[in-house]
């Protein structure tokens, strides 16, 4: 059986799903979702460096094909509570512009088509686009604008 990650960009020819592409992961016991125009690739973990003198959401950098890659714990960040545990650990590749992060996740779960009329605002985090239910559970979508904008603040580029 392929794992999700091998199959993340192919698209399924016999239908025409409606609505946005989500890839929808996990970190503990909550689900997250990030648009899967925003994410360039899902990985296996790489030995990942640690840096001194860095907030304790950056586990640290990675190389990836040559490329510098800062990898960012999201709970440590959000200043969340997690019992993340990395059972089938991934690393969700995003690009913008000239930075290029990780996003180190439980496991990877699953891609799912979200219609606009399905996914509810978000007001209590702003890091989140928004909430939606999803078999029943709290699934929320990650702004990456905001993500992005918060790394850039941190991580000098040349």
């Amino acid at each position: 059986m392929p794992d999700i990650a091998d199959a993340l960009f192919l698209d399924d020819q016999n239908s025409e799903p409606i609505g946005e592409k989500f890839v929808v992961f996990t970190l503990g016991d909550e689900l997250f979702a990030i648009s899967a125009d925003e994410v360039s690739e899902v990985i296996q973990p790489l030995d990942i460096t640690s840096l001194p003198n860095i907030p304790d959401w950056i586990l640290g950098i990675t190389s990836l094909r040559g490329e510098i890659v800062s990898v960012i714990h999201l709970p440590k960040l959000w200043q969340i509570p997690t019992l993340t545990k990395f059972t089938k650990p991934k690393l969700i590749i995003l690009r913008q512009n000239n930075l290029l992060i990780a996003l180190a996740a439980d496991k990877l779960n699953e891609m799912v088509f979200l219609t606009e009329d399905s996914i509810q605002p978000c007001e209590k985090n702003s890091y989140f686009i928004a909430n939606t239910f999803h078999n029943n559970k709290s699934l929320q979508i990650i702004n990456t604008q905001k993500l992005f904008s918060k790394i850039n603040s941190v991580v000098w580029l040349p």
